[in-house]
């Protein structure tokens, strides 16, 4: 009876352990699971949001580099334009005044000395002629 007893205990205890060792390791392989699918999952999260994070910081970058460029370009032709405009209104300015100034100088010169010219022969071909006649005459 104690043999049987004990046999029966012995069933008893290797069916009881068997089931509590796959209830056990049932749970435990969830539990693990569980933590490993949340440990797995954030490092993946944190792996792509970090790729991500640079391909859109690098993107961006390259994004706002082109507009800044385009922008920077653009002001700074318009600036370098402006700048050389005035430059160069200013140079032709100088140098027309200059050529404009010589011209007319030249022009008024010669039309005063041919003006003066004529005057002064005028004058002194009375001069002399009255001279010449007082002597003739005289």
């Amino acid at each position: 009876r104690w043999r049987v007893l004990k046999v029966a205990m012995a069933v008893l205890y290797k069916v009881v352990m068997a089931v509590l060792y796959k209830v056990v390791i049932a749970v435990l392989y969830k539990e693990v699971m569980a933590v490993l699918y949340k440990v797995v999952i954030a490092v993946l999260y944190k792996v792509v949001m970090a790729v991500l994070y640079k391909v859109v910081i690098a993107v961006l970058y390259k994004v706002v580099m082109v507009v800044l460029y385009k922008v920077v370009m653009a002001v700074l032709y318009k600036v370098v334009m402006a700048v050389l405009y005035k430059v160069v209104i200013a140079a032709l300015y100088k140098v027309v005044m200059a050529v404009l100034y010589k011209v007319v100088n030249a022009v008024l010169y010669k039309v005063v000395m041919a003006f003066l010219y004529k005057v002064v022969t005028a004058v002194l071909y009375k001069v002399v002629i009255g001279i010449l006649y007082k002597v003739v005459m005289a």
